[in-house]
């Protein structure tokens, strides 16, 4: 029974690589350790496509400390930068006593399915951008393919 589980388990690993080989692990930094990410679609009078990421910190930010999001382009041009104060940042209590960060990018256009593109999050000292503090690149994939 054990041998039959264990070989279940091992087929079914198996399958998920063959059916998501392009699914990037998890990135840890000196600040940050990615918790999830992934596209979403909000539905209106148009589709609206997204990525993101969640990030956990693994040590107390400073408020004055600045972050700064760069998003690659689905499209091919200029990657989408956002910034701010950690103190002005989205952020939840998904892990206890851990602050979770949430970063997702603006509308974006020409996703394409099995792909995955890169975010970068800079952590600096504050706003003058003089000290960097750390990098976290996370790499996100997507399931959509838009038209």
């Amino acid at each position: 029974m054990k041998y039959t589980i264990r070989l279940l388990a091992v087929v079914l690993l198996s399958a998920c690589a063959a059916i998501y080989p392009n699914l990037p692990p998890p990135a840890v930094s000196d600040y940050f350790s990615t918790l999830g990410g992934g596209f979403t679609i909000r539905v209106g009078s148009a589709l609206e496509y997204r990525y993101g990421i969640n990030l956990v910190s693994r040590t107390k930010l400073s408020p004055s400390n600045y972050i700064e999001v760069e998003y690659q382009n689905p499209g091919g041009s200029n990657p989408f930068v956002l910034s701010g104060d950690v103190s002005t940042l989205e952020t939840s209590e998904v892990v206890t006593n851990s602050i979770t960060y949430i970063f997702r990018s603006p509308p974006v256009k020409g996703i394409k399915q099995h792909t995955n593109y890169l975010i970068v999050v800079r952590l600096y000292e504050n706003s003058s951008k003089e000290l960097l503090l750390g990098t976290h690149e996370q790499l996100v994939n997507s399931e959509y393919n838009q038209n």
